[in-house]
């Protein structure tokens, strides 16, 4: 265990200028799965298997949650892992959702395009924003993963494009909202939509 732990610091210890190669920390990795899943959230969006591609979207949630529990846990948080988690955020909490919602609607109401649009600019500028606070503390805005859970809990649930819509433009004034918002918060919302998300579930 130590020794897992003196590596993955040394590895965060690395100057930008190192090879990439020598930089990355396990943390790192768990971020490039989370990667992967969006990207094969997409291809599967486009293949006609939204299903999947919205199983893929929840498990790069679980993934976003343990890459950071294993940076904190072994004390290798850098620039790189920083930046790679939000990239990685990006394209499976903003691009793929928004993928997944067009090959649903898209056909039938071109005219969603416009709230998809909003929803991945400001999703972009919320996480960019994020990488510009170097202290921790309270979230400016919703985070952006938060669309890994109510976007394929909508799709499971088979909610009207009215639902999809309401939630791409609430989403996308919660992400770049200039609020504080306590993690812990956010902790229990999310847990309370999981629950909730479990009921209608077996219900519906």
């Amino acid at each position: 265990m130590r020794n897992i732990k003196t590596i993955n610091i040394q590895r965060a210890q690395q100057p930008a200028t190192a090879p990439i190669g020598k930089q990355l920390t396990l943390a790192d990795g768990v971020s490039l799965l989370n990667m992967l899943l969006g990207f094969s959230a997409v291809l599967l969006a486009f293949s006609g298997k939204p299903g999947l591609a919205a199983a893929a979207i929840i498990v790069a949630v679980v993934l976003d949650a343990i890459d950071g529990l294993i940076a904190r846990k072994y004390q290798a948080t850098h620039d790189l892992g920083k930046h790679l988690d939000s990239l990685a955020d990006f394209l499976s909490f903003g691009v793929a959702p928004a993928i997944l919602t067009w090959t649903i609607f898209g056909n039938t109401a071109p005219g969603i395009a416009f709230p998809l649009l909003l929803f991945v600019l400001c999703g972009g500028l919320r996480l960019a924003r994020f990488n510009c606070l170097s202290t921790p503390g309270p979230y400016f805005g919703m985070p952006i993963t938060a669309n890994g859970i109510v976007l394929p809990m909508l799709f499971d649930l088979g909610a009207p494009m009215a639902g999809f819509t309401i939630w791409l433009i609430l989403s996308a004034a919660l992400m770049v909202w200039n609020r504080k918002i306590e993690k812990r918060l956010l902790q229990v919302i999310a847990s309370g939509v999981i629950f909730l998300w479990i009921i209608l579930h077996w219900v519906l």
